[in-house]
């Protein structure tokens, strides 16, 4: 009887361990739904109309495909400066190995370009790459 009783806390407790790892999801999709919540917070006290509410929803689902939301720069800035640089060359290598300008240049020139990259980045490019992103570019432009 005891043996049954302790069995039944133990699958209790192993199930709500369980549940609450999958119900809470990572970092960034906790960032990105907190990001939606106040979004529909400020569009519900302003009273847009559900049109505006549900193209301001589908811009943010083009914008953010993964549906996860890092802070790269604040993640970078707590690094040294060694091992920031190494993690921007690590992101934007492929992106330079693709590209046909540095195909005859040695790694280390491309590590050293794909770790300036991330200083050239601007948000006018972001912009774009979200705007080329999208299904229907006309729905915002109205």
């Amino acid at each position: 009887m005891f043996a049954m009783a302790l069995g039944s806390a133990y699958f209790a407790y192993l199930a709500g361990t369980i549940t609450g790892i999958l119900a809470k999801g990572s970092a960034g999709t906790e960032r990105f739904l907190a990001f939606l919540d106040e979004v529909r917070q400020f569009m519900d006290i302003k009273r847009f109309s559900d049109e505006v509410k549900n193209m301001v929803f589908v811009f943010y689902g083009l914008k953010y495909p993964t549906q996860l939301i890092f802070n790269d720069q604040e993640i970078l800035d707590s690094l040294p400066k060694g091992l920031r640089k190494r993690m921007q060359a690590e992101t934007y290598m492929k992106t330079i190995e693709n590209l046909p300008l540095f195909a005859s240049l040695l790694k280390p020139s491309k590590l050293k370009y794909a770790a300036d990259l991330r200083r050239t980045t601007t948000t006018a490019q972001n912009k774009r790459n979200c705007a080329q992103r999208m299904r229907n570019p006309t729905l915002f432009l109205s």
